[in-house]
């Protein structure tokens, strides 16, 4: 069963003890409302060449379903997020701040609309280590920029017609992927794809049930009720 996040923020309100469980356990971000998502601690940034019509937004359940909860509670972009006749798709997700530790893992589902053409659509997944001079808030201005953001895993990384998945699968990136045991910083989510046949490019995915693991608070809470996190 799928919580909102207001159900972790009145938990942590009225039962304080149960805090240590939260930062000792897993803590979930479900987007059961994603402009909401920003007060949060979330960055959105469309860095796509020519900008398209569309960012990330709401799920619309007539393309898919979410993976639990409500039919609309996940993230979602498409190839609208570029126009243009040579695009190049660069939408960028990231997370709240969070403290990078041993053993802290991070899972998500994601899947595509999948359907006629059999669109190529790829997704990376990245990090940024805070320190002198480094927010991690800025991923950069252009298409192909990354900043200070490190590649992690990527799903369908040749972008091969057909080859996302059409149905929800879950995905986990740790230490052994190169994530740090150290220090805090964000992670990145990022609808990543160069110019192909316009038919066959890109078409709709999703993110949804993004977990951590591990962790000594809650990267999806409120803060103000977790240890060790930072809302910049």
């Amino acid at each position: 069963m799928k919580f909102g996040m207001g159900f972790l923020v009145l938990a942590a309100t009225v039962l304080p003890g149960m805090v240590g469980a939260q930062e000792r356990g897993a803590c979930q971000e479900d987007f059961a409302s994603v402009p909401q998502l920003p007060q949060r601690g979330w960055i959105f940034r469309n860095n796509s060449s020519p900008i398209g019509s569309t960012g990330w937004f709401q799920g619309i359940p007539a393309r898919f379903t979410a993976h639990g909860g409500a039919s609309n509670s996940y993230l979602s972009a498409d190839k609208d997020n570029a126009g243009g006749s040579f695009p190049v798709l660069s939408n960028w997700a990231i997370t709240p701040v969070m403290r990078f530790q041993p053993g802290l893992s991070l899972s998500f589902y994601t899947r595509s609309a999948g359907g006629a053409g059999s669109a190529a659509d790829r997704l990376q997944v990245l990090y940024c280590q805070r320190g002198p001079g480094v927010s991690c808030k800025d991923p950069g201005s252009e298409s192909g920029s990354m900043n200070h953001f490190n590649e992690l895993m990527w799903v369908n990384v040749n972008a091969d017609a057909g080859g996302y998945p059409t149905a929800w699968t879950a995905y986990t990136v740790g230490a052994a992927q190169g994530l740090p045991t150290s220090g805090s910083g964000r992670i990145a989510f990022r609808y990543y794809n160069l110019w192909q046949n316009p038919n066959d490019w890109g078409s709709t995915i999703g993110i949804d049930t993004v977990s951590v693991q591990g962790g000594s608070g809650c990267t999806f809470g409120d803060t103000i009720f977790y240890n060790g996190l930072q809302a910049s």
